[in-house]
This record gives structure tokens, C-alpha cells and sequence, in this order.
């Protein structure tokens, strides 16, 4: 089994890693300060082979402080030559899945398969040897495990591993010491990651609860974009309801109009312009009120005259007929009358005449 891809979401101080787009070679070298992230990386191998321990994210050392999900992928290509990607992620629990080209099995916590002929404690004591480890060894039997790999990888450009491994110790016993005499700059970072630690845990409750407070201002905001819909929704509602509901009224006056004035063919007779007719009809009107007036002024006349109608008017009735044969006399006398009226004139005509012609004589 060999490495050929490692991405690297979150674990620990690594973050966004990718070895890159070409596959990594049969023999890899991790090379950094301390504190860079070599234990780490190497902690990561180990995940990826046989689980996430311990598999509680608030115990995990390398769970991300961010608060992010603990979170890779290792691309593996197996002896046979098979590729497969070994997936793990740690939630509240957990997962993990093994994808060997169109299969994906669920393996969750456990150890791959391909390696399972090798025990975990195996693995971390024999083929993964720490600095602490190696300079326990006796020089004999470092000189075989030396021999044995170097041959193994077959390298011949590489130092003997013991003169490594003084050069690593001599530096690592001026950092950690097996007593507590001097400045022990293990037990400044020990302090460092404790207080650390309680940071860590203080930054994930304010992260806990900026986390819910994103989440309340997240409901909010929809809560007013809901409430402002509604707000645009009654608002047109209302404009409507303001310009429709007149228009309601006045078509309901308009059919109770309608249900009083009864049915249209009633109508049919009325004049084109009645407004007109019924000016000439309230003139008409008025002269008839006149002309009943003046009746009634006459009636009352005539009930006068016939209350002051005697005997005297009586009997000159009874002589109508004598009347009006008098009257047909004085008609028929009337135009001698006239001819006696004209003879007297012409008479003093002729008597002017002749005195005028008695004057004239005498002088």
C-alpha cells in the first residue's frame, strides 16, 4: 500500500492541505520547524489506516479549534494496483467511507481492511517509530533496523540513522528533559497548552453561541422578509380594498336603483328629452292653475250675480223677447235717424251759404 493523494479539509493545525495533482513517490519526507505540523501529519496516517481516536469531537486532540468538522481524504493505491480513497470526517461521531471505483462502503470507525493484519499499537510501535523510541535502541540493534531499511529503500545518499538520531536528541534535550531542573521550555508550551486548551474552550462556547446567534439573526431576517411581504401584500390590499370598495357601493346602489325602478319597458313611452317635457308639462300646469283660478273667480261672479238676481230681473227676463223686438225697432229707426242727422247738417250748410251771400249784397 502507497500514498498518492492527501487532501486535508480541517485536522488539527492543518487546514485546506492538498498534496497536490501528481501522485507522491514511493518514499516521502516530511521536513519542517517544530511545531509545524510533522506530529500532526503523522497522527493523520495513522487516523486514515485504522480510525478516529478518541471518537468524541470534544476529546480529539486534533479536533480543529476553529470548530470546524474534523475532515480528510487519502488516495491509496494497494499492492495489486488497485486505486481506492479512504474518506473520514468526524462530527459528533464518527464516519467513513471507503470508494474502490463505483463501490463506496460504509466502514465508519473502522480499520481498513487491507491493513488489518497489522494491529494499531503494532503500527505506532514497530513501523511508526518515534525520536523517543528510536534513541532507546541499542546500537547493535539500531545498526540492523538501519541496514535493514536503508537496503529496503535504497538509498545510498542517505547518513547513518544513529548519527541522525544524536543530532535530534542533543536538540531535543535542550527542549525536554527527563528531570525538572533548569528552563524547561516543555513546560512553558505544557502551560501555553493548557491555557490553550481553556481558550479553546471558551472560544467554542462564544463560537456555540455566535453560532446561535447567526443562526436567530438568520430566522429573523426571515421572519422580516416574510413580515415585509405580508406588509406589500395588505398594503395592496388596502389600495384596493380604498379603490374598489366605492365602486362596491355604487354598484350596489345602482342595483337596488335598478330593483326599484322595475323593469326598462316601462319606459318606452318617455320622450326623448324629458327634462323638456317636463318643463313644457310644469307650464302647462301652470296655466291650468290660471286658467282654473280665473273659472273659479267667475264662478264665484256668477254665484254673486245669481244671489243678487229680483223680481225686477225676473220680469225684464220675462220681456226678453219684447226687448229684443224694441231693440230690432231702434236698429231699424236707427238709419232714418242718420239720413234726419245728415238733412239738418246739409240744412246749416245751406243757411251759411246764404248768409254769406246776404253780407256779400249788402256791401
Amino acid at each position: 500500500m502507497r500514498l498518492d493523494h492527501i487532501r486535508v479539509h480541517a485536522f488539527g493545525d492543518l487546514n485546506a492541505f492538498d498534496s497536490g495533482e501528481e501522485p507522491l513517490g514511493a518514499i516521502n519526507v516530511v521536513v519542517g520547524p517544530n511545531e509545524s505540523g510533522k506530529t500532526t501529519f503523522f497522527h493523520l496516517l495513522g487516523s486514515m489506516i485504522y480510525g478516529l481516536y478518541p471518537a468524541s469531537r470534544d476529546q480529539h486532540p486534533y479536533a480543529p479549534w476553529s470548530g470546524r468538522d474534523l475532515d480528510f481524504e487519502v488516495d491509496l493505491r494497494l499492492d495489486d494496483g488497485e486505486s481506492c480513497r479512504v474518506h473520514r470526517r468526524l462530527l459528533t461521531s464518527p464516519t467513513g467511507r471507503l470508494s474502490r471505483g463505483d463501490r463506496v462502503q460504509d466502514i465508519r470507525n473502522q480499520t481498513l481492511s487491507f491493513a488489518a493484519h497489522v494491529t494499531r499499537d503494532v503500527f505506532f510501535q514497530v513501523f511508526a517509530l518515534t525520536l523517543a523510541e528510536v534513541a532507546t535502541l541499542r546500537s547493535e540493534a539500531w545498526s540492523d533496523i538501519q541496514d535493514r531499511l536503508l537496503g529496503a529503500m535504497g538509498a545510498r545518499d542517505l547518513v547513518p540513522a544513529r548519527s541522525a538520531v544524536n543530532v535530534l536528541e542533543t536538540e531535543a534535550l535542550s527542549l525536554w528533559r527527563p528531570h525538572r531542573r533548569g528552563k524547561q521550555e516543555v513546560r512553558e508550551l505544557d502551560a501555553r497548552i493548557r491555557q490553550a486548551r481553556a481558550s479553546r474552550h471558551a472560544a467554542m462556547d462564544r463560537d456555540t453561541r455566535l453560532r446561535s446567534a447567526v443562526a436567530g439573526l438568520a430566522r429573523a431576517r426571515a421572519d422580516l422578509r416574510e413580515a415585509k411581504v405580508l406588509r406589500e401584500r395588505q398594503k395592496l390590499w388596502v389600495e384596493r380594498t380604498t379603490r374598489l370598495l366605492p365602486i362596491r357601493k355604487q354598484l350596489e346602489r345602482a342595483s337596488l336603483l335598478a330593483a326599484e325602478a322595475g323593469s326598462p319597458d316601462a319606459l318606452a313611452t318617455l320622450p326623448a328629452d324629458p327634462a323638456g317635457e317636463r318643463g313644457r308639462l310644469t307650464g302647462d300646469i301652470a296655466k291650468q292653475r290660471d286658467r282654473l283660478r280665473r273659472i273659479h273667480e267667475e264662478v264665484q261672479q256668477a254665484d254673486a250675480h245669481a244671489r243678487g238676481f229680483t223680481e225686477c230681473h225676473q220680469r225684464t227676463l220675462e220681456a226678453r223677447s219684447d226687448i229684443v223686438q224694441i231693440g230690432g225697432d231702434v236698429a231699424a229707426v236707427e238709419p232714418t235717424r242718420a239720413r234726419l242727422v245728415a238733412i239738418e247738417q246739409e240744412v246749416q250748410d245751406r243757411q251759411r251759404l246764404v248768409d254769406a251771400a246776404t253780407r256779400a249784397s249788402s256791401t
